[in-house]
C-alpha cells in the first residue's frame, strides 16, 4: 500500500470526536496547512488527499471535510457522483440544509451525521462532511 493510500484509508475511518493526535500519529509525516487563531489550530488541511480537519480545543475532531480531489469513498460515496447515484446508495435524505446555500445540501443523520454538497449546475458531489 502506498503512503497516499494509507492516508486515504485513515481519512475514510475518521469520525467526529476522534482524537486528532492519534490520527496524525497513524499517518505520520503529513505536512498539513494549518490556520491558527489566538494560538489554537482552527483547521488542518491535508493537501495530498484534499481533506480538511476541524479540531476542538480538547484535541478531538469537530468535523471532517472531504473536498474535490479526495480519491476515496465515504459511506460508498465519491466526489463526482451524481445526486441520483448518492440517493441510490444511501436512500432518501433525512433532511435538506435549512438555510440558503449555493449548493444542494443533502443530510443523513443516521447512523452518523453525513452531509453531501451537490453542485447546482452539474448535480455532482463537490464535498462531503462528517
Amino acid at each position: 500500500m502506498t503512503r497516499i493510500e494509507t492516508v486515504v484509508e485513515a481519512c475514510q475511518q475518521l469520525l467526529p470526536n476522534d482524537r486528532l493526535d492519534e490520527f496524525l500519529a497513524l499517518v505520520g509525516e503529513l505536512t498539513p496547512v494549518e490556520e491558527e487563531k489566538e494560538g489554537a489550530i482552527t483547521y488542518l488541511f491535508l493537501p495530498e488527499v484534499s481533506v480538511l480537519l476541524t479540531p476542538r480545543g480538547d484535541g478531538t475532531l469537530k468535523s471532517v471535510t472531504y473536498e474535490e480531489g479526495f480519491p476515496g469513498e465515504i459511506n460508498g460515496i465519491r466526489i463526482g457522483m451524481t445526486g441520483d447515484e448518492v440517493e441510490a446508495k444511501l436512500g432518501p435524505v433525512d433532511r435538506l440544509w435549512p438555510m440558503p446555500h449555493p449548493d444542494y445540501v443533502l443530510i443523513w443523520d443516521s447512523p452518523h451525521f453525513f452531509r453531501v454538497d451537490l453542485d447546482r449546475e452539474t448535480e455532482q458531489v463537490k464535498k462531503m462532511y462528517r
